[in-house]
């Protein structure tokens, strides 16, 4: 899924701006999933995503998916770089959460209480981003 533009299995709902880098672009699915690329890796700096689930997604039991930004691919030095995506200290990710190769998506499973803030590193070819989950602030 791309974070600059609406996808074409209508899980997009709508997005905002994008500089020259692909910074500090953002989309909300219809699942209530917001990714906001803040800003793409490069030889020099690790990139950074944003991702905001609806609140009370780590008491529900409820299942989401939330895709990579098409862009952390794309910025990848060649086409066919491998994906990995650990914790951000390089751990295997917890069993609630799987990265799918198929979709380049993350699926989170039953989440337990106190997963969120949850900081992952995902590795394309020699780029790292690290992506942040957290739940939505309550109102």
């Amino acid at each position: 899924m791309s974070v600059a533009d609406a996808t074409e299995s209508g899980t997009s709902t709508g997005t905002s701006g994008s500089s020259a880098n692909g910074a500090n672009t953002a989309v909300v699915g219809s699942n209530g999933v917001s990714v906001a690329l803040i800003g793409l890796a490069n030889a020099v700096r690790q990139g950074f995503v944003t991702v905001i689930v609806p609140t009370g997604t780590a008491t529900s039991g409820n299942g989401l998916v939330v895709p990579l930004p098409t862009e952390i691919l794309a910025s990848a030095p060649t086409a066919r770089s491998e994906v990995r995506v650990t914790q951000a200290d390089g751990r295997p990710l917890p069993a609630w959460l799987r990265y799918s190769a198929e979709d380049h998506s993350l699926v989170l499973g039953a989440v337990p209480d106190g997963a969120y803030p949850l900081r992952l590193l995902v590795t394309v070819g020699n780029q790292q981003t690290v992506l942040q989950i957290s739940e939505a602030a309550t109102k």
